[in-house]
């Protein structure tokens, strides 16, 4: 089986893509996908516009779903500053729970989501796992203008542990970060 992962996130591609583009990047995303385990990164505007080219419902579950299929995939990974959505061949996760309502900055909340997911990837978390500790660090970000270090992480996931484990039926053990449970 495959040891290695690639991860891409499209924004800068986003903005200066026409369909041809995106054709030619679908097959270029696909080939690797072939050989690597392949993770693709999306927010909302960018699942809309790249799901058109596979799926005609507008419901970002489905986009995720019928656009990880179609590419053939390892996972799909969609943000946005409310919900999160995860897609792998047999398992499907969401979570919503960390939104901030008044943000100190929003400019790079999708980057640190993209940082927590892929250390959620390296400690071999579940997709669920992988989707909160995203969500933490986007939050953390956005509600004090600057990235967690792993002490202020851990604080913040320890007072949230109780409270993500109950609303998403998930166990406690499943949140932590990185090497240290919380």
């Amino acid at each position: 089986e495959c040891q290695f992962h690639i991860g891409i996130r499209l924004s800068d591609f986003y903005d200066h893509a026409d369909a041809a583009d995106i054709r030619e990047l679908f097959g270029l995303i696909q080939q690797m996908a072939a050989r690597f385990h392949v993770t693709l990164g999306m927010n909302e505007n960018e699942a809309r516009k790249f799901g058109a080219f596979f799926c005609s419902d507008p419901s970002l579950e489905e986009i995720g779903r019928q656009t990880r299929n179609s590419l053939g995939i390892f996972q799909l990974v969609i943000h946005t500053n409310r919900r999160v959505y995860g897609f792998r061949q047999d398992e499907e996760a969401a979570y919503s729970g960390m939104h901030v309502v008044h943000p100190v900055q929003a400019t790079g909340a999708g980057d640190h989501f993209n940082a927590g997911f892929c250390a959620g990837l390296l400690e071999n978390k579940s997709l669920q796992g992988c989707l909160v500790l995203g969500q933490a660090m986007a939050s953390y970000y956005v509600a004090r203008g600057a990235t967690a270090s792993h002490e202020e992480l851990n604080a913040f996931m320890a007072n949230l542990r109780r409270k993500i484990a109950q609303e998403q039926g998930i166990p406690e053990t499943e949140v932590f970060i990185l090497d240290k449970k919380v």
